[in-house]
Formats: C-alpha cells, structure tokens, sequence
C-alpha cells in the first residue's frame, strides 16, 4: 500500500510539470524566439544544428517527417530552404509557441500534442525529430517509445550534452534566471544511452556536434 501511494504522487508530480512547461513557455513564446533564433549568431547556430540532423537521412527519399518539440518551426524553414518537398508536421506542448510559428510560417502544419502519448497511428512518418527536448520531458523513455511507434525509417534526438564546459553555465542560469523550469536537467552520454535502452532502442548512431552549443 505504501509503494502504491508513493507511486501515485510520483505520477502527480510528472503531470504538474508539464503544466509548468506549458505556463513558462506562454511567456518564453516570443523571448525564446528572439533570444535563439532572433539573432543573427543564434540562428546561424540553430540552423546548423538542425542541418547537422538532416544530413544523417537522404531527403529525397523522406516523404514525412515529425518534428516533436518544434517550438516557433525553425526546422520547416530549414527544410524549405533545403529544397524538402514531402509533408511537415510539427507538434509542441506549448499552443503559444506554435502560435508564433503559424504568424511566421504560411501554410505550416502544426499542432498541440503531448510527446509522451501521441494521437498518431504507428508507422505515420517516415522520421521523426527531436531536438533539444528530451530534458523537458517527464518521463524521457517513454517519449522514446512513442517516437520508435510513430516513425516508420528512422527516428532522429540531439540533445545539449552535460559536459564540463557546459555545466556550471547552466547551473547559473538555473538559478539566476526564470527560462528554466524546476526538474530541468541535462543528460550525460551515458546517461542517454541508458534512456535509449528503456525507450527500446538497441540499434544507434552517436554524433558530436559542439561543445558549447546554447549553455543558456
């Protein structure tokens, strides 16, 4: 009786957290939009991390791709950009954020929707994407579950990796500023993998790309 109430108000705990993204992202919406992608240094940067992904799959022959966490959209304009001609869509936790993306982006796809239960039939697109989003998450393995379930070639993460460059800047701006919710972390190599392995992915490719990318 005790674990099972232990385990419920750990269940409670996780739900929470989403509604605490949610409310930080409704003010980070724009903020984050100028601070990452709004500068010329930011978005240079952002584009390059994303076209990094990309090339670990042949565009030409990706007719659909998932990108989870999109944010305000960056990756459809890199796509664009890159010639893509088969079908977007994004999903976020945060209505504000894709709000954003719909003003900037004719013609997006975006929707609202929870990672870590998503309302897509299995096998729905031939890759999906996550970038920098899997240390929001609550309960990470199983957002890579789902991701496995949707994707039908391929499923592609990047996420900011904990290293000794990275870490006291983060810790900082953790605890001086409002950008980062209370649970937020960073996963070491290691530690990723181990995630990887409960989410049910045996089979991997692991690149570097940086070392000092966005410790804020």
């Amino acid at each position: 009786q005790y674990n099972w109430f232990n385990q419920k108000e750990f269940t409670m705990e996780k739900k929470d957290r989403k509604t605490r993204e949610q409310q930080l992202h409704v003010k980070l919406a724009h903020e984050y939009d100028e601070r990452r992608e709004g500068t010329r240094n930011g978005k240079y940067y952002s584009k390059e991390w994303l076209r990094a992904m990309l090339r670990q799959i042949d565009l030409s022959k990706t007719k659909s791709i998932h990108d989870i966490g999109c944010g305000t959209g960056i990756l459809y304009e890199v796509l664009k950009e890159e010639g893509y001609k088969g079908n977007y869509t994004g999903t976020d936790l945060s209505p504000d954020m894709l709000e954003v993306g719909r003003k900037r982006y004719k013609n997006i796809y975006l929707r609202v929707m929870d990672c870590e239960k998503m309302e897509f039939p299995s096998r729905s697109f031939d890759v999906v994407f996550m970038r920098s989003v899997l240390h929001h998450v609550p309960h990470p393995a199983q957002a890579i579950k789902e991701m496995k379930r949707v994707a039908r070639k391929a499923i592609i993460i990047s996420e900011p990796s904990r290293n000794i460059l990275t870490e006291f800047p983060r810790y900082l701006s953790k605890k001086l500023t409002d950008h980062f919710d209370e649970d937020h972390t960073h996963y070491s190599v290691k530690q990723l993998q181990k995630l990887l392995k409960k989410g049910g992915i045996e089979k991997y490719k692991l690149i570097h790309f940086g070392y000092f990318a966005y410790p804020f």
